[in-house]
């Protein structure tokens, strides 16, 4: 295994999710990102208005951890994210050793899919309430 997909995977290992619901955990899909040298991993929380992307590796031209983050649509095949999101990537440093940066990537992953699976459980109840609410009572038959 690669050097950079094992820090990715160390920092997928540092992030947790214990603290949220079974129905949030259901809405997160994890999958694999390679980008020339560049390889790590995607994870999409899905909402029924807005699903949330973050992608992060170990960063091509340094040792630092680079995270993108952006809607579904702004990554193209493969979890390549668009130019947008490419620039605004966040990074996280290697001063003073490479989990320092492991670490500060969780972090920051484990925070923005938490509030992203929280936002979906809350999109998901928000349309369930709508559906009952727009039911019409049915009128039995001879009433």
């Amino acid at each position: 295994m690669k050097e950079s997909l094992k820090r990715s995977l160390n920092v997928l290992g540092l992030v947790k999710l214990n603290g949220l619901s079974k129905e949030a955990r259901s809405n997160i899909l994890v999958e694999c990102y390679e980008n020339c040298r560049e390889q790590g991993f995607s994870i999409m929380v899905m909402g029924l208005k807005n699903s949330t992307k973050l992608v992060f590796a170990e960063n091509r031209n340094s040792d630092s951890m680079v995270l993108y983050v952006g809607s579904r649509a702004e990554f193209g095949t493969g979890n390549i994210p668009s130019d947008s999101v490419w620039r605004a990537a966040r990074h996280f440093s290697a001063e003073g050793g490479l989990q320092v940066g492991e670490a500060a990537c969780a972090s920051e992953v484990q925070r923005l899919v938490i509030e992203a699976a929280k936002k979906a459980v809350e999109e998901f109840k928000e349309a369930a309430a709508e559906s009952k609410a727009s039911e019409k009572p049915s009128l039995s038959a001879g009433a």
